[in-house]
């Protein structure tokens, strides 16, 4: 076993950079946290080791994360390569779809095991992955849990709740003062309308569909001026996500002739994105409750909310983790589109507020400094216990 000052940590994840999304910044952030304490190596996507710092040249490896046969023996592989050469003192895996090869390891090695579980890799319905996925996830040392509502579901499927710890994923609460909003009114051609903005991979799960079809007539009778602009790409590297999301939402613009009204902007870089979140109104969550899927915390949400932006979203899966009902936005009853709908027109003409500094105080609760703090408490704690139980 190596010193405290030099514990060795293997992180085994699918998403990191340069995938794009709220799972990749995550996973990127868990390894610059664990970096900053222990010897960290990283078994990644293709394509990731040039965000991971020079060090990690000589500690890494990769696997392709498409065809799925090829992610799973290829993160095995490097799981078992980086077992070999790095011997970890802990593994941790970045969600359910690694613990298979995690799990590999940490047996050989008899070392603890930590999974980090985000919803969906509980409640997925594909008969593979709860015959061979699952079984490796409760067999970990420890489950952090990104929501109370992850936590939940993981103890309602078979895991000790001793096992299972709370740790929201961060975001960036430092934010720019210096954003250019009008150029982003000027970019997409808002003019002077009230935005409102969704962002995140394009999912059925999101609901972005139903909303359009539920709520877009009342809100343009409401407001004739009204623009909702749709940030994000299908979730083309999401094992078990359907695709044709843009196809259908595009379809359903044209049918329903809301060109003027409703935008697919597709993915954007971080500063246009900022300068999104600072100039919209509200930020739209319609997410979904769907059998087998589930919306783990909601990141966009708390990203917005220290931008000053609050949200409005269904109250369900781990979205009320994210969003404080009269601090950050609004959290509504699930599947209630006039309700929706109601407390959009209240907030637009200003019949119900949020106020600025409430907002991006909520979300100073969730900085990544004190995500990193959290980690590696649960990290030592971990392997102080492991040590424990072979003694």
């Amino acid at each position: 076993m190596s010193s405290a000052d030099h514990q060795r940590i293997l992180l085994i994840t699918r998403n990191l950079p340069p995938l794009v999304g709220g799972m990749e910044r995550l996973n990127h952030h868990i390894y610059l946290e664990l970096a900053k304490e222990f010897n960290v190596a990283v078994a990644g996507p293709e394509g990731c080791v040039p965000y991971l710092g020079t060090n990690a040249v000589t500690t890494s490896r990769t696997f392709p994360n498409s065809p799925k046969s090829a992610f799973v023996l290829g993160s095995m592989r490097a799981a078992w390569h980086l077992g070999r050469t790095f011997r970890p003192d802990l593994i941790i895996c970045g969600s359910g779809v690694t613990a298979p090869a995690g799990l590999l390891i940490a047996r050989r090695l008899r070392v603890p095991l930590i999974t980090y579980l985000h919803g969906l890799d509980i409640v997925t319905t594909h008969l593979l992955y709860r015959a061979i996925f699952l079984p490796a996830i409760r067999a970990s040392h420890t489950l952090i849990a990104n929501s109370k509502n992850t936590a939940q579901l993981a103890f309602m499927h078979g895991i000790e709740q001793k096992k299972i710890t709370i740790l929201h994923p961060g975001v960036n609460v430092k934010i720019s003062e210096n954003l250019n909003t009008n150029a982003f009114r000027q970019k997409t051609d808002a003019g002077n309308r009230p935005i409102l903005l969704s962002v995140g991979r394009l999912t059925e799960r999101k609901g972005l569909y139903e909303f359009i079809v539920n709520c877009m007539p009342e809100l343009i009778r409401q407001f004739p001026d009204i623009l909702v602009l749709i940030v994000g790409g299908e979730a083309n590297e999401s094992l078990g996500s359907k695709l044709g999301i843009i196809k259908k939402l595009t379809a359903t613009i044209q049918l329903m002739d809301l060109a003027n009204h409703v935008k697919l902007l597709g993915r954007i870089d971080d500063v246009l994105l900022s300068q999104a979140y600072q100039t919209s109104q509200l930020l739209l969550f319609p997410v979904l409750d769907l059998p087998g899927d589930v919306e783990g915390f909601g990141m966009v949400a708390v990203e917005a909310a220290a931008h000053g932006l609050p949200t409005i979203a269904f109250a369900t899966g781990g979205v009320p983790d994210a969003v404080s009902e009269g601090v950050s936005g609004y959290l509504i009853e699930p599947g209630n589109y006039p309700q929706f709908t109601g407390s959009v027109v209240r907030h637009l003409r200003g019949e119900i507020t949020i106020n600025n500094d409430d907002c991006q105080n909520f979300a100073k609760k969730f900085n990544w400094t004190s995500f990193g703090h959290k980690l590696r408490a649960i990290i030592r704690s971990t392997i102080l216990a492991s040590n424990h139980d072979r003694t």
